[in-house]
């Protein structure tokens, strides 16, 4: 045999074991490369969770829910049953020095209820001669006290001795009597403080009576009605609701015939004074 054909031989059997081996290997690859690819599967399913988880420390924090609140039932229309709440009204400021006195009509005109007393006498000698100084008291309702133009209504009464021939030692003389007024004022108001002078005038009816006698063979009736004609002038002062009043009347009186029967001196008249002074409220 010749060299050249063993070369040809063994080069062509060399060729065959190679392509046994390459076909081995081929035959090994696909679990190979199976496994490799079914891995980078896996890693690439893995990735987007990755990438879809955020840390909670990065620059984007996690979003937090909304805050509750409270549902207050007094503001909230829903939780009242569909009721509208109403809002709670304030009282409306006093002016300072005021104190609410002047709120309507009535505290700015003024209205007193006054009570008070002091004492009261004759103005003729003659009758002067037969009674002494006695005591004097009234209860009186004003209207227009703080402005130019008031009226008053009083009841008035008087307890006096009195003394005469033929008369009881013990015997007395009361009167009582009704009195309408109309009165000028000049109101000075300063915050909380009235002062109030003022002059007034009016009518009136009188009765007098002789109480306590057991006898009485003298010139006195025991009783008389007479027509009064109250004049005179006062001061008020008053402090928030408390007002206290000073005043002198002067009061003719007509028709009397107490003191006399016809041979009487008539000068021995009713016409009286007093001087008193009275406390009381005022609105």
């Amino acid at each position: 045999m010749r060299w050249g054909s063993v070369r040809s031989v063994l080069v062509l059997g060399a060729g065959v074991g190679m392509v046994c081996v390459a076909a081995g290997r081929a035959a090994a690859h696909p679990a190979a490369a199976n496994g490799t690819h079914t891995q980078d599967v896996q890693q690439g399913q893995a990735e987007p969770e990755e990438m879809t988880t955020q840390d909670p420390t990065g620059p984007e924090a996690p979003e937090m829910p909304a805050p509750t609140t409270a549902t207050d039932p007094t503001t909230d229309p829903a939780s009242n049953d569909g009721m509208i709440p109403v809002p709670e009204t304030q009282p409306a400021a006093v002016p300072d020095g005021m104190d609410g006195r002047r709120d309507n009509w009535l505290r700015r005109a003024g209205a007193a209820i006054q009570v008070g007393g002091g004492v009261t006498n004759f103005f003729e000698q003659e009758t002067r001669d037969q009674t002494g100084v006695g005591g004097y008291w009234d209860a009186r309702l004003v209207l227009g006290h703080r402005q130019l133009v008031g009226i008053e209504a009083a009841y008035v009464g008087a307890a006096q001795d009195i003394r005469a021939l033929g008369l009881d030692d013990d015997a007395g003389l009361v009167r009582n009597g009704l009195e309408a007024d109309l009165r000028l004022n000049l109101p000075i108001e300063r915050g909380n403080f009235d002062l109030i002078p003022y002059v007034f005038g009016g009518l009136g009816w009188g009765n007098y009576n002789l109480v306590n006698e057991d006898f009485n063979t003298s010139s006195i009736q025991d009783s008389d009605n007479v027509l009064v004609v109250p004049l005179g002038a006062g001061l008020n002062f008053g402090y928030k609701s408390f007002i206290v009043d000073g005043r002198f009347t002067y009061r003719p009186e007509f028709g009397d015939d107490l003191l006399g029967r016809d041979d009487v001196d008539e000068d021995q008249g009713l016409n009286n004074w007093s001087l008193a002074a009275s406390v009381g409220y005022q609105f």
